[in-house]
């Protein structure tokens, strides 16, 4: 279906909380929704994202799919060009099932062909125009992921990301995965090939006519990805190899084997984007992260949100992972269990986690979306966020000097750590021949556990049970590694707090 050269008025249509609401398409079950030009507003200051127009934070986190453009998307692809305006398509919540651009997004694909921030000279690409209004809040996709942006680093076609088929209005993503587990991977449509084939297999895709794949990847199988070329994601939409969120089953996790050849991959995850936005603009296009209730959405950002039994070879991960969280969303504030998180590399690893002659130089940041944010907690790795595996190795890896974590959020409870933020009970840890020159800054006013190699080692397991874990250091250089709390610099510690045994086997060495 297309829909090109349209103006619509959205009313205020009382709907429940079981309604699928959006400005074109309220449920998409299955399909192609191609669509250029629109202008869609709301009518009498109804919110969209809300059933109570009025007090919209109440039941944000209840309603089945409300977005600016498409409520629910179930499956099947949304193909966006020319020109969206949103001015004054009021959304003020786009949280969990509620989107700018999609709500409630299952396994669809959502494109657009051009960055958002404007049209080329002959008129093609993608222009977005945002809700203008100061309330504006949330992501354009509310559960997982970002629109994918062509242009650029990425493209449409038979050597891009994915080829459209206008007769038969079909996408098919031009994945290239030997007996669905081995890729070799050389440039940023090359990976997000991978990345989408490794999102959409097994996800009922093959009963869809709108999106195809050339070939599967089983995600229950060892992956061997090979890199040939660097990878730059820079204002591609594409975040990493799995979704961001886990929501009706078990995350996406990827295991095996990542060997990047000694090449790069720039990320570029939570970017703003838009016409006429910017990185200090709320709701531009950032992530907002958000878990309560079972809600969890865009929690885990960093190039592999999930992973288990992972060795990762040979790789420069550059570039930056940017993290929001909500004003009006209501979140567990003291939980440990369930923070979001935030790396370079993994989110949360289970099972055996390997880094060989890796090196780190993304900027991370978390910062709440007003000053009256719900205090959602937040752990910060240069590596890695959350460890519940049984081992965890670093082998000649580096924590760059251009790299950075921040939490400029005034909140207790930051855990920001050099290689990892937080290590479960259990785990016994090996660092060898690894540098640390990356900085920390906390704006936390108390009980900030910051760690220049690991912020907590917890001394316990997901279900609170005791389970000391070990941590041997060997031939550990810190070299230029600065801690900042909001009072004032201090020396960088191996690990603010832990429960088990720190073993140094050779000297800790700090190059002046």
């Amino acid at each position: 279906m297309e829909i090109e050269n349209v103006s619509a008025f959205t009313a205020d249509m009382k709907n429940s909380t079981t309604t699928s609401v959006g400005g074109l398409v309220g449920k998409l079950n299955d399909g192609f929704l191609n669509v250029g030009n629109v202008t869609l507003a709301t009518a009498d200051g109804n919110d969209l994202g809300s059933t109570n127009p009025k007090v919209p934070a109440n039941d944000t986190d209840q309603v089945e799919g409300h977005g600016g453009l498409i409520g629910h998307l179930v499956k099947g692809v949304l193909r966006l060009h020319g020109e969206t305006n949103l001015e004054n398509q009021k959304i003020t919540t786009a949280y969990n099932h509620v989107g700018q651009i999609v709500g409630f997004n299952e396994n669809g694909l959502i494109y657009a062909l051009g960055n958002g921030n404007g049209l080329d000279a002959d008129g093609k690409g993608w222009s977005l125009t945002r809700y203008s209004g100061t309330d504006r809040g949330g992501s354009d996709i509310g559960n997982w992921g970002a629109v994918i942006r062509l242009g650029g680093n990425l493209s449409e076609g038979e050597d891009g990301v994915f080829t459209f088929d206008e007769v038969a209005h079909t996408v098919t993503i031009n994945s290239s995965v030997e007996n669905e587990t081995k890729a070799d991977i050389n440039g940023a449509n090359q990976f997000a090939a991978y990345a989408l084939a490794f999102e959409f297999s097994m996800t009922d895709t093959g009963k869809t006519e709108a999106l195809n794949l050339k070939s599967k990847v089983d995600r229950d199988q060892d992956q061997t990805v090979n890199l040939t070329g660097d990878v730059k994601l820079t204002n591609t939409g594409i975040i990493g190899i799995g979704k961001d969120n886990v929501e009706k089953g078990k995350a996406h996790q990827f295991k095996g084997t990542l060997d990047g050849g000694n090449y790069t991959i720039t990320l570029d995850i939570g970017a703003a984007y838009g016409k006429n936005s910017s990185g200090d603009d709320y709701a531009a296009g950032q992530l907002y992260a958000k878990r309560s209730d079972q809600r969890d959405t865009h929690y885990s950002l960093a190039l592999i949100p999930f992973a288990r039994d992972i060795t990762i070879s040979n790789l420069t991960i550059d570039g930056n992972v940017i993290c929001k969280i909500p004003k009006t969303v209501n979140q567990e504030v003291k939980d440990i269990k369930y923070p979001a998180f935030v790396a370079g590399a993994i989110g949360l690893a289970s099972g055996k986690t390997k880094f060989n002659h890796v090196t780190v130089n993304t900027k991370s940041s978390v910062t709440e979306e007003a000053t009256d944010a719900k205090k959602l907690l937040a752990w910060q790795g240069g590596f890695l966020a959350r460890c519940e595996g049984s081992t965890l190795t670093f082998t000649d890896c580096t924590w760059g000097n251009t790299a950075s974590l921040e939490d400029k959020r005034n909140t207790d409870n930051h855990r920001i750590g050099g290689l990892a933020a937080e290590v479960m009970g259990g785990c016994t840890v090996t660092v060898s021949n690894t540098t640390l020159s990356g900085s920390i800054t906390s704006a936390s006013q108390s009980n900030a556990n910051v760690g220049g190699l690991i912020a907590v080692s917890r001394g316990e397991d997901s279900n609170s049970k005791a389970k000391p874990s070990t941590i041997e250091i060997s031939e550990l250089s810190v070299n230029g590694e600065t801690v900042t709390t909001s009072s004032a610099q201090q020396p960088t510690a191996v690990c603010w707090a832990t429960s088990g045994r720190i073993r140094m086997l050779s000297l800790l060495r700090m190059p002046e």
